[in-house]
């Protein structure tokens, strides 16, 4: 390790921490605790909204309060499915080029609504809608 680097050690959960956590989480009365989480959950990248229901549900926080979260999260416009989707078929346009089919798989994965996705797909760059041929690549007959 050089000089000035900093290490973080992450201490691995045991069986029986994980447990502890999962029974005060199951125990809360107040949604404070869990929007905490939601927010942590959102910080890395936009999230879709049974994603984050999902996340939060697993981490054993109480449905009527995950529920609560979540729309608040929506009437803010922390969630919001229909951009999500439309960011996820732009970044996926940018970095990874997919088709239409590809697109639809991996947002329905994410839970988003097909209204959604199809709109998302309609507004959808090349490769949503055309795939290497829309986005000038190659075509099956080799032309471009």
């Amino acid at each position: 390790m050089r000089a000035g680097q900093m290490t973080t050690t992450r201490r691995r959960s045991t069986p029986e921490s994980l447990a502890r956590t999962r029974e005060r989480h199951a125990s809360l009365t107040e949604t404070g605790p869990v929007m905490e989480a939601a927010a942590r959950f959102l910080e890395a990248r936009p999230r879709s909204v049974a994603e984050t229901r999902r996340r939060l549900l697993r981490a054993c926080y109480p449905e009527a309060l995950v529920e609560q979260v979540v729309a608040r999260l929506v009437e803010v416009g922390y969630l919001d499915d229909e951009a999500f989707a439309r960011a996820w078929v732009e970044s996926r346009d940018r970095a990874h080029p997919r088709g239409a089919a590809a697109l639809r798989r991996e947002l329905a994965t994410r839970g988003v609504a097909s209204d959604a996705i199809a709109a998302a797909l309609a507004r959808g760059g090349a490769a949503a809608t055309g795939g290497a041929a829309a986005a000038g690549g190659p075509t099956a007959s080799g032309e471009s």
